[in-house]
């Protein structure tokens, strides 16, 4: 039998957007961004490769990367490559 208690304490609980974009932040993440994207030769399950993000900060930080960059929610394999 499942508590239903316990269901409910970890429903509510939920992680911080680490991103926080100004003006777009939900607050809540429930994506995972990769700084350095794998395809890039990125570590998916490295601790500071990893960003917990809402889905509107990721969305912001896929569509402008070099802005996302600037401010550390991105990086590029190449970074002289930049646009």
């Amino acid at each position: 039998m499942i508590d239903a208690w316990l269901l409910w304490t970890r429903a509510d609980e939920w992680i911080a957007c680490e991103a926080r974009v100004v003006d777009i932040c939900t607050g809540r993440a429930v994506d995972m961004h990769e700084v350095l994207p794998r395809s890039a030769g990125g570590d998916p399950t490295g601790e500071t490769n990893i960003l917990n993000v809402c889905r509107p900060c990721h969305s912001w930080i896929t569509d402008y990367p070099n802005l996302a960059a600037s401010l550390g929610l991105h990086e590029f394999r190449w970074p002289e490559l930049r646009d």
